[in-house]
């Protein structure tokens, strides 16, 4: 993979030495909490799921040089983490997911963000784990299980006390060049319009998504992501080689979509065929349109908390590795056990980026400049 250890290792230490103490806080809460008060139980896990993802936040932000720009229209930009909402994206890259928490931080609501996600993902250590205390969705990928799961699940979104977002990659999957022909040709044994830069949405979490939440969020954000040159990854962010991307934000209020099942399926499928169109046209001029262009800048708590959590993690290590140095209890098992604790740290955090990895996706290029 060509990624340096130590600086996979850094960081590794301090996610999981934190993620692991906020796990067991995020356990006392649900065995003491949750039967008490789940409103009370989502505030505390709201500010201790904070504590975690700004540290993933930050090397997108402070660390990879990710550069984000949005496009969203004033009166959608205000409105932006002050409300609940559902949001549909297409998926490009390995990190949208990482580029959609970056954008809910700015606007205060990365805390509240949430998402349906495959059922191995809450077996992750720490990530995982916080995302099921969290209260994420996790398909096992079969409707005929599914749909109780999701039933429920946004059931159960639709009470949480803050402003949220639910967000549905409606794709089912990310996108590649074998994807996309697989999608191109079912469009085209369906008599529907067949697309360039998208996969064909799978409708039916959203169907049930609207279906279950329509009284209790605003609205529906579309985002479109377009990466500038190569989609970026994981890895790429931990060396320092993060990229441009595009984000186009929508928004629609919830009541103008149609009340049937059938109308919101539609609805859907109109968004990703306009979505195509756009892409298109991105690609033909290298950016949305630049009236839309709001500068967003990078909030400093993700700086802060991970500074934060590195001097705690990292003192009382080095503080652990002084006394037993003065001590003279520095032994061949202690090393050993030391030596073995890195090494299976470096193997997780590599199976991790391995985890988001998907096919390389078709470059988009950068509008030539005259």
């Amino acid at each position: 993979m060509g990624l340096g250890i130590a600086i996979v290792l850094p960081f590794g230490l301090v996610f999981f030495a934190s993620g692991l103490l906020i796990n067991a806080v995020q356990l006392v809460t649900l065995l003491l909490i949750w039967p008490c008060s789940r409103r009370l139980y989502r505030h505390v896990n709201y500010y201790l799921s904070l504590l975690l993802w700004a540290q993933v936040v930050f090397i997108a932000d402070w660390w990879g040089g990710m550069k984000p720009k949005l496009f969203v229209e004033p009166e959608t930009l205000d409105k932006m983490g002050k409300e609940a909402a559902i949001v549909v994206c297409n998926h490009r890259s390995d990190v949208d997911w990482l580029v959609g928490w970056g954008m809910a931080n700015r606007v205060g609501c990365l805390a509240g963000a949430k998402a349906v996600m495959k059922k191995s993902s809450r077996l992750l250590p720490v990530f995982g784990w916080s995302m099921w205390f969290q209260e994420y969705i996790f398909l096992a990928r079969n409707w005929a299980v599914d749909q109780a799961i999701l039933e429920k699940g946004f059931s159960q979104l639709a009470s949480y006390p803050r402003p949220s977002w639910l967000c549905l990659f409606v794709e089912g999957t990310r996108f590649t060049q074998a994807k996309l022909r697989a999608a191109q040709e079912f469009a085209a044994s369906k008599g529907l319009p067949v697309p360039q830069h998208t996969l064909v949405p799978k409708t039916k979490g959203f169907v049930t998504a609207v279906h279950h939440m329509r009284h209790e969020v605003k609205a529906v954000y579309d985002i479109t992501f377009a990466p500038v040159g190569f989609p970026m990854s994981m890895a790429g962010l931990f060396q320092g080689r993060g990229g441009e991307i595009h984000v186009r934000l929508q928004r629609y209020d919830i009541g103008a979509l149609p009340e049937d099942d059938e109308g919101v399926a539609e609805w859907c499928r109109d968004v990703f065929i306009a979505k195509d169109k756009m892409l298109a046209e991105h690609e033909r001029v290298g950016t949305f349109p630049e009236e839309l262009y709001k500068p967003q800048p990078r909030p400093r708590n993700s700086l802060l908390i991970t500074c934060a959590w590195s001097l705690l993690v990292w003192g009382l290590a080095l503080r652990a590795l002084v006394l037993a140095v003065a001590s003279g209890h520095v032994t061949a098992l202690s090393v050993g056990v030391t030596c073995g604790g890195l090494a299976l740290l470096a193997a997780i955090m590599v199976f991790f980026l391995r985890y988001s990895q998907a096919e390389p996706t078709a470059v988009l290029p950068r509008r030539h400049q005259d």
